[in-house]
């Protein structure tokens, strides 16, 4: 009987053992076809671009008048889209993701866990989610990408995996297949689970890593890379392959210490389970091998579960790393194994190299005595007491002591003994050391040998606005320090700001980059303090020191929500007085180096090297807190001022200083680096939004103030709403130009002395689309685009800016038919870019060429050099002249087509090249209007018969849609009859055209004596006279047009246009 309910038992088993896979793997497969589903739905009920990725959809209700409307949310790398289809009610809601200021989460009786999504026009409240931690944590990560892209104008490259690979994508699949071929039963199906969550980094929160979508993953993976990188301080480009739970073995103290183990392609990182307890880096060029090790450790772990890693002798580490309870070791050996291969193989001369070690291993042949200037406190002994004093000779012990028992070096453990020592002050003769230790720099450092010196000859002799302001600010470094009263210091600081504003063209300098370097160069040597400047630039204090401290205005918030949960009334009264502002970017940009003497404030930055930026929120807000009473009491902004200077002059000692930090850190460990960029993802939307309102008020104002009457008639509401669809339109095309060849790159994008509404251009395809869209002339004429385009591309560059773009749509949507028909008139002359050119004659063009010879080359662009000769410019002028000629005779479509396919061409050719350097050195961009002012008093050449023809079909487009269309008609047919007898008059009696005032410089002289040559000839008086004597047309071409509803339905249906161009 037992053995009959044993085996009955056993077959129940059996039976449940196997359906569960099955159905798991009909699940997956069910999952996978239920996305691809949604996929096809997101590009059907929203027009979409079939290369639009969708990210995940998720099932909510948007409330809308009180009511619940259910239905799918979707979210794509552009776009969170809603739709909703009930009871015959249909919802389509589509919003790009550089629209959205702000994504809020909250919840009350009525939406309880919901989010809202404000826009600059209106509001959405969306609720009933089932994985809200999910969509939110989605949908925040989306918009901060798409404000990336708003600030820098570069792509997201969907097609960049973020899940790191070994050489291939498949060859994670092949270590896990090969591994698990070598287990068998159940110890195979809960180790596939673990390596499922080492190598599943990527891995979203919801679904197996199989079922989720790629583009997700992806997303998850830059997620989980970013915190390790935090974690660990590890270069910005270091992607995490994966993460396993062990023990370490210390050998200090001889315990296991359990936690979780990193992979990434370059390191190998350890953080306790127990907070602050121990960590430890270890980079994957300092490891000698790995080996198992099937013995338990002390007796402690599990046998055939430990890994022994065998450091190089020069790294620092004594003994070997040991890690135990490994559950997956197989697995991670391979994966460490490949990685280590890989490193060797870089390593080895003579092997192929990848080309960042291919131009390092150049560099050092070409220039191996490039001078480093070594740590200025090295040689400015007198103005450092404390570097030969006793205090500093015991700290220098003790650390003596820790580097003997913990390690040294990256790879050394990291303890709160370690701590310890950092908050009570680093001797100074080890600081510059430490520095690049704790900070990650020397990470960066080993792994970009030379770079600095190939930068620092890069930079040599040359000369822009950011090395103006460079020198500028050279002796306001920390001017009380003789190194710095000094050539020596001077020079180096120099070579480190302009070495680093050529590496980051994104940043170049800002002020405050000089007195943070000038007190790095005092404890590294030059190299070392670029790197730091460049940890400080781009991880520790990201985006801020660009041209609109971006960073400092997000952390600013970010102080803001802290001290509000600290103390609300504080904050505001802060706030009334516009405090915060002025101390976070004080205190914030120069790390407390300009409001505290900096030989009390190095031990801040001692402290912000090993905490990271928690520690500049923390001592801000203890300093806050300390002066509370008095701040409540202020009146006025100055009173609140010298309240604080007070309290920051008590800090004139390093004692004071690490007095502060402690109790800062002790009381605020609740502020930790998780916290602020969890807080910084959710501010930075509102922050840069709000900087882009300002960009757009500037840029209306600076339109305004160039008194171009057509642009300024618009009004201000209007040029506002074209800025934005300028502002989204290049926004926009900049992610899908990642996908093609790039077109023309504007080298000045980054140059801050240009005007407003000179800092974002468009090319012909963008502005084409918009003119289709907004102006009258737009789809009834469609090849006069072109046309405009040319004539107010002043500089040849294939672009224009927004003041050229405002005062375009100003003359055809204005009241002055004058112009309106001059316009119309010159867009059909043979080279109608030389109208506007023509006040440039070829003596100015020679006198150009003559002084840039004389100083010895000209610089296009791409800084390229190019010795001129006076005789290469009439051709050069001639040829293009005649390409612009022929090119307007061509076919309309024709015409499109050719100059769409040359405004992705990367390189114009030779001659074109030439004029556009020209033109850029006698035209600035500040005074590039004047242009455009005198064409009110141009005086326009006279028109052939073959350019008036195509000047009456273009007029009878026009006029296609108009309700009086037969009427303005027999106008035209009118108008076109009295013009053609008067051309056919010229061609009886030339001296006629002469007579009546016209400028003919443009018509061959040979014309008027050879026969075979058609005279016919008009002047614009003519046209303008007969076109105005019809009043029916010239009251209907007169009439201003309103854009405003115009641009309201092109932004409400704007990613449609985008798509189907795309």
């Amino acid at each position: 009987m037992l053995s009959l309910v044993n085996g009955k038992i056993a077959s129940l088993l059996a039976e449940s053992c196997e359906p569960p896979s099955t159905t798991a793997d009909n699940s997956k497969e069910q999952e996978k076809k239920s996305f691809q589903t949604a996929s096809h739905k997101f590009i059907t009920l929203f027009d979409m671009h079939s290369e639009e990725k969708l990210v995940n959809y998720y099932s909510c209700s948007l409330w809308k008048n009180k009511v619940p409307r259910q239905g799918w949310m979707y979210l794509s790398v552009n776009y969170m889209c809603f739709y909703s289809y009930l009871v015959g009610t249909e919802v389509s809601i589509v919003l790009a993701w550089v629209d959205i200021k702000l994504i809020e989460r909250g919840a009350n009786l009525l939406l309880p866990e919901s989010i809202r999504v404000a826009t600059r026009e209106e509001e959405y409240n969306f609720s009933m989610f089932m994985k809200i931690d999910e969509t939110y944590r989605m949908m925040q990560q989306l918009a901060n990408l798409a404000v990336r892209r708003l600030l820098s104008e570069d792509g997201y490259d969907t097609s960049k995996s973020f899940l790191p690979a070994l050489g291939t994508a498949s060859s994670v699949a092949k270590a896990s297949s090969s591994a698990k071929q070598r287990r068998s039963g159940n110890t195979e199906s809960s180790m596939s689970r673990r390596r499922q969550s080492f190598g599943g980094s990527g891995g979203g929160g919801g679904g197996s890593l199989a079922t989720t979508p790629q583009l997700k993953r992806d997303l998850e993976a830059r997620r989980r890379s970013e915190r390790y990188r935090i974690q660990f301080s590890l270069p910005v480009d270091e992607p995490l392959d994966g993460h396993l739970d062990c023990s370490l073995y210390t050998p200090y103290d001889r315990k296991i210490v359990a936690g979780r183990l990193h992979l990434s392609p370059n390191f190998l990182c350890f953080a306790s389970e127990l907070p602050g307890l121990v960590q430890l880096v270890v980079p994957l060029r300092d490891v000698a091998c790995a080996e198992k090790k099937d013995e338990p450790v002390g007796g402690q772990g599990r046998p055939g579960q430990s890994l022994f890693l065998h450091l190089r002798p020069s790294c620092g580490g004594s003994q070997p790393v040991l890690f135990t309870d490994l559950l997956d070791r197989e697995v991670l050996l391979e994966k460490l194994t490949a990685y280590l291969r890989r490193q060797k193989i870089a390593e080895q001369p003579g092997e192929v190299q990848s080309p960042v070690g291919q131009q390092q291993q150049q560099h050092q042949l070409l220039c191996p005595d490039l001078h480093r200037q070594p740590a200025l406190v090295h040689i400015f002994t007198q103005s450092h007491p404390h570097l030969f004093s006793d205090e500093a000779a015991g700290k220098e012990v003790l650390w003596d002591a820790y580097f003997k028992e913990y390690g040294s070096g990256v790879c050394m453990y990291r303890t709160p003994e370690l701590r310890r020592l950092v908050y009570e002050g680093l001797p100074e003769r080890l600081r510059g050391q430490l520095w690049m230790t704790l900070s990650g720099a020397a990470n960066e450092l080993a792994a970009g040998p030379g770079y600095y010196g190939q930068l620092v000859e890069a930079t040599v002799g040359r000369s822009s606005f950011v090395t103006e302001e460079i020198e500028r600010d050279l002796h306001r470094s920390l001017p009380e320090h003789p190194a710095f009263q000094s050539e020596l210091g001077i020079d180096a600081l120099r070579r480190v700001l302009t070495a680093y504003a050529h590496r980051n063209p994104n940043i170049g300098y800002c002020q405050a980059m000089n007195i943070v370097t000038s007190v790095l160069l005092l404890y590294c040597n030059e190299e070392e303090a670029f790197w730091l400047l460049c940890a400080i630039c781009e991880r520790l204090l990201p985006d801020y020191y660009n041209c609109r401290v971006v960073g400092a205005l997000v952390d600013q918030q970010v102080l803001c929500q802290l001290l509000g949960d600290a103390s609300p009334k504080l904050l505001k009264h802060l706030s009334q007085l516009n405090v915060v502002s002025m101390i976070s970017l004080s205190w914030f940009l120069t790390i407390f180096l300009s409001v505290i003497p900096f030989t009390s404030a190095v031990n801040i930055l001692d402290c912000f090297f090993y905490e990271g930026a928690r520690v500049i929120f923390q001592i801000t807000l203890e300093l806050l807190t300390k002066a509370e009473r008095q701040l409540l009491a202020a009146r006025e902004d100055s009173d609140a001022m010298i309240t604080l200077n007070g309290l920051l002059k008590r800090l004139d000692t390093p004692d004071a200083v690490r007095r502060l930090v402690s109790e800062a850190t002790n009381r605020l460990s609740h502020v930790t680096n998780v916290k602020i960029d969890q807080l910084r993802m959710r501010h930075r939307l509102q922050v840069v939004q709000g900087l882009e309102e300002n960009v757009m008020k500037n840029c209306v104002r600076a339109v305004i103030s160039t008194d171009l009457r057509p642009a300024c008639q618009l009004g201000r509401e209007c040029l506002e709403g074209l800025f934005w669809l300028f502002k989204e339109e290049s926004v926009h095309s900049a992610f899908w130009r990642a996908r093609q060849v790039a077109d023309h790159v504007d080298a000045g994008r980054h140059d801050p002395t240009r005007p407003y509404y000179d800092q974002t251009r468009l090319n012909y395809e963008q502005f084409d689309r918009l003119m289709l869209a907004v102006s009258p002339w737009g789809r009834c004429a469609r090849h006069l685009n072109l046309r405009l385009f040319k004539l107010v591309d002043l500089d040849g560059d294939n672009q224009v800016n927004f003041l050229e773009f405002a005062w375009t749509l100003g003359i055809i949507c204005g009241r002055d038919v004058t112009l309106k028909f001059k316009l119309l008139y010159v867009l059909h002359l043979d080279g109608c870019q030389s109208e506007l050119s023509r006040q440039i004659s070829q003596q100015e063009l020679q006198d150009v060429a003559g002084q840039t010879a004389a100083s010895g080359s000209v610089s296009n662009d791409n800084a390229d050099n190019d010795l001129l000769e006076d005789s290469d410019i009439a051709p050069a002028v001639e040829a293009t002249e005649e390409a612009l000629a022929e090119e307007a005779n061509n076919e309309a479509g024709a015409v499109a087509a050719a100059m769409t396919a040359s405004s992705l061409s990367v390189e114009p050719t030779a001659n074109f090249r030439i004029v556009t350097s020209l033109s850029n050195m006698s035209i600035n961009s500040r005074n590039r209007f004047i242009r455009l002012q005198e064409f009110e008093t141009l005086r326009p050449a006279s028109m052939s018969r073959p350019k008036f023809i195509e000047l009456w079909k273009a007029t009878h487009q026009l006029i296609e849609l108009a309700p009086n269309e037969q009427f303005l008609l027999n106008s035209v047919a009118q108008a076109g009859t009295h013009l053609t007898q008067l051309g056919e008059a010229a061609t009886s009696a030339p001296s006629a055209v002469e007579s009546a005032g016209s400028c003919t410089e443009n018509v061959d002289s040979s014309a008027a004596t050879d026969p075979a040559v058609d005279n016919w000839l008009i002047t614009f008086d003519q046209f303008l006279a007969c076109f105005l004597n019809q009043s029916e047309l010239a009251d209907w071409l007169g009439a201003p047009c309103d854009l405003l509803p115009r641009i309201k339905a092109y932004r409400e249906n704007s990613w449609r246009v985008r798509n189907s161009s795309n």
